[in-house]
Formats: C-alpha cells, structure tokens, sequence
C-alpha cells in the first residue's frame, strides 16, 4: 500500500544554484538539458547518469544538445565521464560543483554598444551607405 502524502517525482535544485552567475549565462536550451540529465537521478547524492542523445530528441534537436552539453561542460555544471557516439557505448556524464568558481564574463565596450550603430548625420548631407538622410550606419 502506497502512502498518501507522497510527493510526486521532482528535479532537485538548489536555491544556491538558480542565483548563481553561472545559472544565469545559460541558455535555455542548457537549462532544459540540465533537467533532462538531473531527472536521471534515482537518489539525491547521485553524482553520474547514463544519458544517450536518442533521450533528448524529444525535447530539442541533436546539434541543439550538443550545443547545451558543451555550454555545461564549459561553465562547469557536468563533466563527460564516458563518450559515446563513435564509440558505440552510451554517454556517461557527472555532475560537478564548478559552477560555484564561475564568474561572470567582463564584456569590452563594442560589446555594450552593439545595436546603438547609428548616428545622427548633419541635416542636408546624405550618408555614407545611402540609406536616409539623417541617419547613417557604421
């Protein structure tokens, strides 16, 4: 007999985690990659999971997920245990804490500015690229 004030299955995450810089610089698609690797886990202190990219075609394309798990790796959620693909096993990935060391990216002033290209052009004088008369494109 089953208990009655069971939870239903859930993805644990910690609050630490969600506010952290490295949580943030994510995309979404690592995000949900992320879920689909930590709802793997059977027990909360379970470090490895067996995931191959056949599981994650439900929810985004192969190229997509191979995107997500290289931005993971990168910024220090999980760690690639086992490689699969070429080899003919599955992939084994482990969950790692160095995200906790990520800071985030100082970003330089081209960076900043990008999408603020145009600027005002004396009236009367036409710009460079043609394309109106008080505006011009750098």
């Amino acid at each position: 007999m089953a208990k009655k004030n069971r939870l239903p299955p859930f993805v644990y995450i910690t609050k630490e985690m969600l506010k952290s810089d490295a949580y943030k610089e994510l995309t979404n698609a690592s995000r949900t990659a992320f879920l689909l690797l930590k709802a793997q886990c059977c027990k909360p202190d379970q470090r490895e999971v067996i995931f191959p990219y056949s599981h994650a075609e439900e929810y985004m394309q192969k190229r997509t997920f191979a995107g997500t798990i290289k931005q993971l790796t990168e910024i220090g959620f999980i760690q690639k245990k086992q490689l699969g693909g070429l080899y003919r096993r599955t992939n084994i990935y482990s969950f790692t804490d160095g995200w906790r060391a990520y800071k985030k990216p100082v970003r330089d002033m081209a960076y900043c500015r990008r999408g603020m290209q145009k600027h005002t052009v004396e009236k009367g004088k036409k710009g460079q690229t043609g394309m109106q008369k008080h505006t011009v494109e750098n």
